[in-house]
């Protein structure tokens, strides 16, 4: 049987076929974690549902609000204690409007715990490495900062109410037993208006400073950038009214802390970090639009 010759077209390469590749992935497909599972696609509401399961399992959060308010009542009853020490005053002939007074400054020390707090839920991502893989796969770096921000304000308003609330309960029990107030004219003067307004003034304070330290801390990827920043805005304040007079009232009604004086009633008409409720409410804006504008302008500038 005689054999055929093979043809050169079957050992010759396929020269005419169209070179094979794979396929680009799609948008959805790049945005997909190691597991598998499908990200949000850079929606602020998916991003708040995934930072708030975060903030639910962890336990450093409800550790942080337990010790703000510890600290927050601690302190309260300190200052309140304190009066023959501070005021010179005996607590027995203390008015009932300065022991309440006192006990506002409690709400300064749990703000302090809430800045720390917010300085961490930002900058331990940064410090492990875990937002490396966040800000990769989102398309818009700006959505994690508003989410982060937007919850570190709620809960830090959340712990500032209890905390409000837990100051209050104190101050009006230690009024009631310790000078010569009765129980209904410590409740009257804790319900009055200027007091009320005065108590809940102060809280936006934890609130403000808690979301600055999470826009600074984003800015410079920092811990401890956050932390200090934050608190370094409340030392100004301070160092601003030993100032000289013209240069104290060019300063502080510029300061977020100022702003809030003037907000709850702290600071009295015609002082340097008197503004008025409107330009107060503009002040602590300016800061937290500047700050998160600096920080995702730095964020979109940092290479993963």
């Amino acid at each position: 049987m005689p054999i055929r010759p093979r043809s050169r077209a079957a050992d010759a390469p396929e020269r005419d076929a169209p070179p094979v590749s794979n396929p680009a992935p799609d948008r959805r497909s790049a945005h997909r974690s190691v597991s598998g599972s499908p990200l949000p696609a850079g929606r602020l509401r998916d991003v708040l549902a995934a930072e708030w399961i975060k903030l639910l399992t962890l336990r450093a959060p409800r550790r942080f609000a337990g010790a703000a308010l510890a600290f927050g009542v601690v302190a309260s009853a300190v200052l309140i204690l304190s009066f023959p020490v501070t005021r010179g005053v005996p607590i027995s002939a203390a008015e009932v409007d300065d022991v309440l007074s006192a006990s506002v400054l409690g709400l300064d020390a749990a703000a302090i715990v809430l800045i720390v707090f917010a300085a961490w839920f930002v900058g331990v991502e940064f410090r492990s490495g875990a937002i490396t893989d966040a800000l990769i796969r989102l398309p818009r770096r700006s959505v994690i900062i508003t989410a982060k921000a937007t919850l570190v304000a709620a809960f830090a308003g959340l712990t500032a109410l209890l905390t409000t609330l837990a100051v209050s309960v104190v101050a009006v029990c230690l009024a009631a037993a310790l000078t010569d107030a009765s129980w209904s004219s410590a409740l009257s003067a804790a319900t009055a208006s200027d007091h009320l307004r005065l108590l809940f003034g102060s809280a936006l304070m934890p609130v403000a400073f808690a979301v600055l330290a999470v826009v600074i801390a984003f800015g410079f990827g920092s811990l401890a950038a956050g932390l200090l920043a934050a608190l370094g805005l409340i030392i100004a304040s301070t160092l601003a009214s030993w100032l000289p007079t013209g240069i104290a009232e060019a300063v502080q009604p510029f300061l977020p802390l100022a702003a809030i004086h003037s907000i709850s009633g702290a600071a009295e008409p015609g002082s340097a970090e008197f503004l008025g409720f409107l330009p107060a409410v503009i002040v602590i804006a300016a800061w937290i639009v500047l700050g998160w504008v600096f920080a995702v302008w730095r964020l979109r500038s940092r290479d993963f």
